[in-house]
């Protein structure tokens, strides 16, 4: 489990991260600069108070696009696109007075989609989902900040590995772990904790073991 929550808090920071772009190019001539505290920043003009309105692009150093954005009096409204250096897609989402809100797409630099991350006043709030190697690794759902609803895991071949219950980012209900030869772990969690009969099936459907945990600690153990 501690390795579960290590997980949780490195996928939530990414997740948060914001574009930190202090300035970035609206022409050649002139630039805007973003104040306020993260999560609530504002963009103005340089050396200007008052706060911008309009379509905002940044560029990489090999003159490609980086982001492209609009701002309503110095606020993130609308569509929201990134790329990568080489030309393809970094992330996609929307912003709602200058928060993040909506579903996002995040992709890796070799093309292969990332994650999917749904928002709500700059927080994932929704459906939370991670890919590698272009194939859907595991997938949740988020509230307040904290894993909630069923968690799935599946094996680089598309196969079902792990499903278990969260609530408010500790496991909480039924659990079952498949090992990709048949033979599976069947069990039950309580606020994090291993609790109750855990079963384990042959790939034929016979029991092979029964042990029973009480608050994470097996009982049969001296």
């Amino acid at each position: 489990m501690e390795k579960m929550k290590v997980i949780q808090a490195f996928l939530l920071y990414f997740a948060l991260l914001a574009i930190s772009l202090a300035e970035e190019t609206l022409t050649h001539e002139y630039k805007i600069t973003f104040k306020g505290p993260d999560g609530n920043r504002t963009a103005y003009l340089a050396e200007s108070e008052v706060a911008y309105t309009g379509t905002v692009q940044a560029f990489w150093g090999n003159g490609q696009i980086k982001t492209k954005y609009s701002l309503i009096d110095g606020k993130k409204n609308g569509p929201s696109l990134s790329w990568y250096g080489t030309g393809k897609s970094w992330m996609e989402g929307n912003y709602t007075a200058g928060k993040k809100s909506g579903p996002w797409t995040y992709w890796r630099e070799n093309g292969q989609k990332k994650m999917e991350v749904v928002y709500e006043n700059n927080q994932p709030n929704g459906l939370y989902r991670w890919y590698e190697n272009g194939r859907k690794k595991w997938e949740t759902t988020v509230r307040q900040g904290k894993w909630h609803g069923t968690f799935t895991e599946w094996d680089p071949a598309g196969n079902k590995k792990e499903e278990r219950i969260f609530e408010l980012g500790k496991a909480n209900g039924p659990w079952t772990k498949w090992y990709g030869n048949g033979v599976r772990e069947e069990g039950f969690y309580k606020n994090g904790k291993k609790h109750g009969e855990q079963v384990h099936f042959a790939s034929d459907g016979s029991e092979i073991s029964r042990v029973s945990y009480k608050d994470g600690y097996r009982l049969d153990k001296e």
